[in-house]
């Protein structure tokens, strides 16, 4: 067997030196293979649950194992990513800068003491919308788990979004929800549960992103390095923003197997070395279902840890749960409809009449494993 020494360890310290520069302005939406990935990836075996972390009611199966043909193991040849890091294909990230903007919104709305004043949402609402942020990308966000318009129309043509709502997420659905919450915070309305809807909105396009990028870089090499910025803020696994701050406090185990999937399409990439086109479909089809299966598992994770703060009683977390707890439907669907038909019926609702630790159940029955 091939040694790796990072497998054996939580985390490794490395740093990646990067410039803030310009993602693709223009992402070529037709690069989406047209096919749903295969959510959740191969099961795990399930068993008691993990004590560490703070999932709380459930958390991750203790006796997870990656899947054999999983990155790093022996059907990977030796690459770049063998230390452990993730080195960067063009040092212009401008993801980064976003991922830096929704940090400034969290400090100013909910990682905060005491409820956010109308002028804070002011702010967050500025933030949000400045030329070339977080906005700018919301609107034109695609999910590639979704085939692409037939005819190659775009997400950002009149009509579009309405016509293909899951595969236009940004437009249909994360960009009015977020609006809707800074604009309604702006006037004074129901403070900590708008910026409980923004942050939950805001962490979908994360979770979404990281996949399309890891996805569209099939076309634009560069594309990987906005998939690991877009999870990581352009950090190392030792350290992380944006979503992967949530998962590694929560699940370490499991924010350092959506780097491993991060890694394996970085490893993919540099074997298969041409920038425009990909050679060698099947590796980057194998990557990116290691990389989905995590995702999906660090999505769970973020609303295990959520309900446990509800227990039944908190709004706010109820209405960041209503928001983020639906974007896992795709992939409980593919695994178990009635279990997410269970779960769909209950974000829907004002949560008066479930339980938490049922809805944890569900989740881990169907996230068991990244």
């Amino acid at each position: 067997m091939k040694f790796r020494h990072f497998k054996f360890l939580s985390f490794v310290v490395a740093l990646a030196c990067v410039t803030i520069g310009c993602e693709s302005d223009d992402p070529d939406e037709t690069s989406n293979d047209g096919g749903s990935m295969a959510a959740g990836g191969e099961p795990g075996a399930g068993g008691e649950p993990a004590t560490g972390g703070t999932a709380g009611m459930g958390g991750m199966a203790m006796d997870c194992m990656p899947h054999p043909e999983d990155y790093p193991g022996d059907s990977w040849g030796t690459c770049i990513s063998d230390e452990g890091a993730y080195e960067v294909i063009n040092p212009s990230i401008s993801s980064i800068a976003r991922i830096a903007s929704f940090e400034t919104i969290a400090d100013t709305l909910w990682r905060r003491e005491g409820a956010p004043s109308t002028d804070d949402f002011t702010t967050a609402l500025t933030e949000y919308t400045a030329n070339e942020l977080l906005d700018s990308r919301v609107q034109r966000r695609y999910d590639s788990h979704y085939p692409a318009p037939e005819d190659g129309s775009s997400c950002r043509d009149p009509g579009v979004p309405e016509m293909y709502p899951d595969y236009c997420v940004g437009p249909a659905s994360i960009l009015p929800t977020i609006m809707m919450a800074l604009n309604a915070g702006v006037a004074g309305e129901d403070a900590v549960a708008n910026a409980a809807r923004v942050e939950a909105g805001l962490l979908w396009f994360f979770y979404v992103s990281a996949f399309k990028e890891a996805n569209s870089c099939a076309s634009k090499s560069k594309d990987c390095d906005s998939a690991w910025a877009y999870y990581t803020g352009g950090e190392q696994v030792d350290g992380g923003l944006g979503l992967s701050k949530y998962v590694r406090e929560i699940e370490p185990a499991t924010h350092q197997a959506v780097f491993n999937g991060i890694l394996a399409v970085r490893c993919w990439r540099e074997q298969d070395n041409d920038p425009m086109s990909s050679s060698q479909p099947e590796v980057h089809q194998r990557a990116l279902r290691q990389l989905d299966s995590a995702l999906d598992r660090a999505l769970a994770a973020v609303l295990i840890d959520r309900l446990n703060t509800w227990n039944g009683s908190d709004a706010a977390a109820w209405a960041f749960l209503q928001v983020l707890g639906p974007v896992a439907d795709r992939a409980a669907r593919a695994i178990d409809p009635a279990k997410a038909d269970t779960l769909a019926a209950a974000w829907a609702g004002d949560g008066s009449d479930q339980d938490a630790a049922t809805l944890v159940g569900h989740l881990n029955d169907l996230f068991p494993c990244p």
